[in-house]
Parts: C-alpha cells; structure tokens; sequence
C-alpha cells in the first residue's frame, strides 16, 4: 500500500508539471524562452530531490511541449 505521504508528493509533482506545461504551452517561442524552459523545469526537479519519477515527468511533458511547437509551426 502506498503511504499518503507518498500519493501527496505525486499529486504535487503531477500539479507542478501540469503548471510548467500551462505556462510553457502559449508561449511565444524565443532563445529566452528555451532558457526560461530549462531553467524552470531544474528548479522542479530540485524541489523533488531530482527524483527519477519527477525528472521523467519532466522529460515527458518536454517532449510534449516541443512536439506541441512542432506541429503549431507545421516543422516536419
């Protein structure tokens, strides 16, 4: 059984990724913004521990959002 410590802390990892993609999703797209990007997405791994589940949370919603800019730019 999971502890409820732990289902808070991915209720709260799954809450800060959804922020980072919400914000990150409408940008508009910039050396700054890339940045920005990254230097966020360090900072919520950090506040994690840099844990493996969070990282790869990270990871998936990157992936997420270059894929997004991708298709809104038509870029093949």
């Amino acid at each position: 059984m999971v502890a409820d410590e732990e289902l808070k802390l991915a209720y709260n990892a799954y809450t800060d990724c959804w922020r980072f993609y919400k914000k990150h999703v409408e940008a508009k797209i910039t050396d700054e913004y890339w940045k920005n990007m990254i230097n966020e997405s360090e900072q919520i791994a950090k506040k994690y521990n840099d844990s493996k589940f969070v990282v790869d949370l990270l990871v998936v919603t990157c992936d997420e959002l270059q894929r997004v800019f991708m298709r809104k730019n038509q870029v093949p």
